[in-house]
């Protein structure tokens, strides 16, 4: 399944926060898929980048059990006031 292209421009101080988070045999799983889409060809890179990355990120979930932990996560990571969120 072919996915749309998506430019994402993430600060690198957020990232790795992210990154800070995983365990070390998840470290060692993204510089794995890291150093193998680097190597790939370009034109075969955008039909399995999204896959890939649904995948890592489905071996990386951690169920915290917190519901609003990803529009909270200010909250959870450096301790600011939750935000005030209008309902869907």
């Amino acid at each position: 399944m072919t996915q749309p292209a998506v430019n994402l421009s993430i600060p690198f101080e957020a990232l790795l926060e992210v990154v800070q988070l995983l365990s070390d045999e998840q470290k060692s799983t993204l510089r794995h898929a890291l150093d193998q889409e680097s190597k790939r060809p370009a034109d075969s890179k955008a039909d399995q980048s999204w896959s890939d990355l649904l995948t890592f990120i489905e071996e990386a979930a951690i169920d915290t059990g917190i519901e609003d932990l990803a529009s909270q996560h200010d909250h959870y990571i450096h301790g600011t006031p939750k935000r005030k969120v209008q309902p869907e």
